[in-house]
């Protein structure tokens, strides 16, 4: 114990001694300590400061004045100190409180200075009270991480996307967190998480990161929520573990989230522990913040930069294939007169010459018409699907021609509707997906065809890789097969037309071109999920059918060959405003028996109408030139002529079906051949094969 006669001739009130008026008038609490943790003195500011008075504190242990939680640990330390006694000033920045009266903490920081009274040693100990200095640091230091914040933000806004400053990240964080070592590990390869931006590690330390960051952080975006971590060697063991490796002891993780899923992990690390608090990792959860929406904008605007730059090769090709088109119908028709010409003169070789000819304008034709597929101005004649209904046939269809080593699986949920599309159209996108997932199983494999509801509520209207599908109720039509898979480049070329991998001669790459093209116009989208390696799934989004929606009819059978029937002079109105188209189609037509009337545009078809000439079908092209159209045409017809029947044709009727009340019987896209034109006037005109 202390010589307490000695301490009271220092410390006692007598009228001479200086030492009591000096440790009253000291600017800081402060207290005298033995070896054994007992108070010895106490000034005024101390006894204010903890809210005892003195006789309570002299006397009383020293662990009367320290939370709870601390006192194991401050004994441990008061033992330590004593056995090595030192002066220690304030200010090194060690995390301290102390405790009042009332049981509440304050933040303190204390200097200590080793005293010699007699044979005893003493502690001084000097307090001040932390509180209002830690609330203006912490106002500082939430000034400081708002600022880079901010000038992060403005960063991302210059940039065109988030690959131009991506590696501003580490050293803003870095800078603002004082911290060793900064990353951010994506999961967009492969699955797996991999750092792709990396500060404070390279060498060997790099390479244990590469190897230990799947362990690291899996657990953590699965649980989705940020990490402080003080100390790792208080972590599970292999996360210790690979700290350790890594030579870190303290660590902010930060999740990126977005809402189409976990992006990735921001992380921030100290070599030094208890590095990190609360305001630390607010501040790496903005610059998180921050990140996300960057990628989500970059992504949006790549995606739209793609869907416009498709528009716009879709319109030039829309162009094209009407033009084509028309000449193609000249092409034809004037082939087809010559064939039969020269079948009658007997010259083989001249009608071997022909139909070649003939079959290679019908290819053109083909051709033309997947471009307007892809344009998403062909056509349409959508009807109710019942998605069990056309993937069972078509599973049927392909596992006879897909070949022995493909086996093809077909799944309908249960509560699967009907969907709104062309029938015919939908199997043209059936067998396009499917002889794509075989060309990419060329040692064989499964082709899976799924059908299921899918409901997308308001706030996801971005979804797929065409462009935005509106809140609504959709049927998702996905065929996945399990072959090679396809590159982040090529994943990004898929759809535009003439794109493709494969070997020349063995596609021109319209395939993907037209589901495109037609899912788009029939108001859904389309979804590729690819990788290397790993298979290839593609989804098509179709509106579900309403209630008051026809049926699809079941597929017709194969049309056998065509008898034309010989016109009887009943008259017709040929309107075109292609001077070419509009000659082989009249002559066609006066070779098959038909009385025709010539009509280059609007003005002279309105003439015939209004004359007295008897006319017995009107066949006009749809786009007539100087703002005129068929249907107007066949409208103001049907005023003075009721019941007249109406043919129609164009090079592409985009909305035609779907914005009037045409039937698809009324339709005949060009270039059409002359049978196919003779039948749809059979129709129209009540006649049967024979009639004449």
């Amino acid at each position: 114990m202390v010589d307490t006669s000695l301490f009271t001739a220092l410390f006692g009130g007598h009228e001479n001694n200086p030492y009591p008026l000096v440790f009253e008038a000291l600017p800081d609490a402060m207290i005298i300590v033995d070896s054994h943790g007992v108070i010895l003195l106490a000034n005024e500011k101390a006894c204010e400061l903890f809210g005892w008075n003195k006789s309570a504190l002299t006397g009383a242990k020293v662990e009367r004045l320290i939370p709870a939680r601390f006192g194991a640990s401050h004994q441990q330390l008061r033992q330590e100190y004593h056995a090595a006694p030192r002066s220690r000033a304030m200010g090194i920045e060690l995390e301290l409180f102390g405790l009042r009266n009332d049981g509440t903490e304050f933040p303190v920081e204390i200097a200590l200075s080793p005293v010699k009274i007699g044979e005893e040693s003493v502690v001084a100990a000097s307090i001040r009270d932390l509180t209002h200095t830690l609330r203006l640091k912490d106002a500082a230091k939430r000034t400081h991480y708002s600022s880079q914040v901010v000038r992060l933000g403005e960063l991302a806004l210059r940039s065109k996307n988030f690959k131009e400053w991506q590696n501003e990240i580490p050293r803003l964080v870095v800078d603002a967190l004082h911290s060793d070592v900064v990353f951010v590990v994506w999961t967009r390869h492969g699955g797996q998480l991999r750092p792709r931006i990396v500060y404070g590690l390279s060498g060997a330390l790099l390479a244990k990161l590469e190897s230990a960051s799947q362990a690291m952080y899996a657990k953590l975006l699965a649980e989705e929520q940020p990490h402080v971590i003080t100390d790792y060697r208080h972590e599970p063991d292999v996360v210790a573990n690979i700290a350790e490796q890594l030579q870190l002891r303290s660590g902010l993780h930060v999740p990126l989230q977005s809402k189409v899923g976990m992006l990735g992990v921001l992380a921030a690390h100290s070599r030094r522990a208890n590095q990190f608090g609360t305001e630390e990792l607010h501040f790496l959860q903005a610059v998180g913040i921050v990140i996300v929406e960057s990628i989500l904008r970059t992504e949006i605007e790549e995606q739209l930069a793609h869907t416009q730059r498709l528009e716009s090769i879709g319109q030039l090709t829309g162009g094209i294939a009407h033009d084509f088109n028309n000449i193609l119908t000249v092409v034809l028709g004037n082939l087809q007169m010559l064939h039969e010409t020269m079948a009658s003169s007997g010259d083989a070789g001249v009608v071997k010459l022909a139909e070649s000819a003939q079959r290679a304008a019908r290819r053109g034709a083909d051709l033309t018409q997947k471009l307007l597929t892809f344009a998403s101005k062909q056509a349409l004649a959508p009807a109710a699907i019942e998605p069990a209904a056309v993937l069972g046939a078509m599973a049927e269809m392909l596992q006879r021609t897909m070949g022995k080593g493909i086996l093809i699986e077909c799944q309908v949920a249960s509560d699967c509707p009907p969907c709104l599309a062309d029938p015919a159209q939908l199997d043209n996108a059936i067998v396009n997906l499917a002889i794509n997932a075989r060309d990419a199983m060329p040692d064989g494999g499964t082709l899976c065809m799924n059908a299921a509801p899918v409901t997308i509520a308001a706030g996801e209207e971005r979804f797929g890789t065409t462009g935005e599908l509106a809140p609504g109720e959709y049927v998702a039509l996905s065929l996945r097969d399990n072959g090679q898979g396809m590159t982040p480049e090529v994943l990004r070329r898929a759809y535009e037309p003439f794109f493709t991998t494969k070997a020349s001669g063995k596609g021109s790459g319209l395939g993907l071109s037209m589901v495109y093209g037609f899912a788009k116009q029939s108001g859904g989208s389309v979804r590729i999920d690819s990788k290397p390696g790993g298979g290839t799934e593609v989804t098509m989004y179709f509106p579900v059918a309403g209630a008051d929606v026809r049926p699809a009819a079941p597929h017709d059978k194969v049309r056998g060959p065509h008898t034309t029937t010989s016109g009887n002079q009943e008259t017709i109105l040929l309107v075109d405003d292609d001077p070419e188209v509009l000659e082989v189609a009249a002559s066609y037509l006066a070779n098959a028996g038909y009385r025709v009337l010539k009509a280059a545009d609007a003005t002279t078809a309105r003439r015939w109408l209004h004359g007295t000439e008897s006319i017995s079908l009107l066949f006009t092209d749809v786009v007539l030139g100087a703002g005129e159209t068929g249907p107007r045409l066949a409208a103001e017809a049907l005023k003075t002529r009721p019941g007249l029947p109406v043919l129609y044709t164009s090079g592409f009727a985009h909305g035609l079906l779907e914005a009037t009340e045409v039937r698809p019987d009324q339709f005949l896209p060009k270039p059409y051949l002359f049978e196919d034109l003779a039948a749809r006037i059979e129709t129209l005109l009540g006649k049967a094969p024979g009639d004449a």
